[in-house]
This record gives structure tokens, sequence and C-alpha cells, in this order.
């Protein structure tokens, strides 16, 4: 116990914080051939307190903002279950078509979980956020559904944007890179999307000196040249 108030109070500092916790849920529908997703996903506020003599958690009043709550209603035709999911087919026993639904589902669960706790983390004094489940768990099936996603043909394609309309670079990009602050790892097959986000960031249209990109350390040489092959 001791050892966590230490840690505590050099981690967070003394004083008052937020914390948020995030749960989500999910339902689904059949009618006659379409299939109606509902995935839902709210938070509320807490409060932590670390002071000289323990650490406190306050949910006794909790507050919730509206503006951090997520709904949607996914309408679904059976017969394009396939386009989702290319690891199914109509031909599918009636056991793995209703796998492939629920993955659907909670992959849309999951995802508004996520994006409920990346606006949170934006909030300077929210110091924890509490998830309904570990982030490690989520990021392989993510990442396995991105692997689906560039192997096929995606709904995503050719959808019409303000920039123009979006193509597979555009999805691998998207799914490699992340938003401004994801973090990409300098090593192995991250290296080169290491340096893409490190140009854009930079601003992509100016002259960036590539030398002092590597003398910063920020990939190596060898990494460089194998990337511009």
């Amino acid at each position: 116990m001791d050892l966590l108030k230490n840690f505590s109070k050099e981690f967070f500092g003394l004083g008052e914080y937020r914390i948020f916790g995030i749960d989500g849920s999910m339902a689904k529908e059949e009618y006659l051939e379409m299939l109606l997703l509902y995935v839902c996903s709210l938070g509320y506020y807490g409060k932590l307190k670390v002071n000289e003599e323990n650490i406190e958690v306050d949910i006794k009043d909790v507050e919730r903002e509206k503006a951090l709550s997520l709904t949607a209603s996914v309408p679904l035709w059976i017969e394009d279950l396939p386009n989702i999911n290319p690891q199914s087919s109509l031909d599918s026993k009636d056991y793995e078509i209703n796998r492939s639904i629920e993955s659907i589902a909670y992959a849309l669960m999951r995802l508004s979980e996520l994006t409920l706790a990346y606006k949170v983390s934006q909030q300077k004094d929210v110091k924890i956020i509490f998830i309904d489940g570990l982030i490690s768990g989520a990021y392989g099936p993510l990442m396995r559904d991105f692997r689906l996603l560039m192997r096929s043909v995606s709904v995503f394609e050719g959808f019409e944007t303000p920039y123009g309309k979006i193509n597979k670079i555009d999805l691998l990009l998207a799914g490699n890179i992340g938003p401004y602050p994801f973090f990409i790892p300098n090593r192995d097959t991250f290296s080169k999307y290491n340096l893409l986000k490190y140009l854009l960031n930079k601003n992509i249209n100016a002259i960036i000196g590539i030398n002092k990109a590597i003398w910063n350390n920020i990939f190596s040489d060898k990494k460089f040249k194998k990337f511009i092959k």
C-alpha cells in the first residue's frame, strides 16, 4: 500500500483530478433479410484525490457529459455480409454467420469506446481512463481486421471527400500512420511509416534535411535506403 501511495504522489502529484470510465453495449435485430446493429458507448467522470495521507477514488457523485457519448445504428443486408467480412459467405453454417455478425457489432462497439477514450485523453485534467477490457486485447483484432481490409475491396474505396476520392493507398496510410498524436515505433516494418509521419509533421511541402533526420536518429541510414527502394 505504501508503494502505491508513493507511486501516485510521484506520478500524479498532490491534488484532485478527474477520472473517466467508459463502457459500451451492443444489440442486433433481424428483419427478413436485413440486419440492424446497434452500438452505444458512454462514460462518467469521477474524482481522484491524492494527498500526503492517502489516495481516494470518489465515484459517489459521478458526472456525465452528453457530448462524450456515441450511438449508432447500422443497417446491413445479409447478402452484403461477405463484403464486410470476406471470411464469411452465404454458404457458411448458421453459427459461422452468427459469429461474423457478432464480430462486426463488437468491432463497432469497441471502436466507439476507443473513440471516446481518445477524445477524453485530450483533456489535461483527466488523469485516468477506465475501459471495459484491455487495449492490448483490442489491438490484435483491429490489426487483423485492417489486414483483411487491405486484402479485399473496401466499401470506402471511391468514397467522395472534400479532398478527392478515397483509394487503397489512403486506407493503407490511415491504418498505419493514424491520427496526429499516434506513436509509430522506429523499427522493422514501422520505420517507413515513421519516416512518412515525420515528413508530414514537418510540412510535406517544405524541404527537409534528410541527413539531419538521420543524425537525430529518426531513422537509420540503412532503413532509409530500404524505404527509398
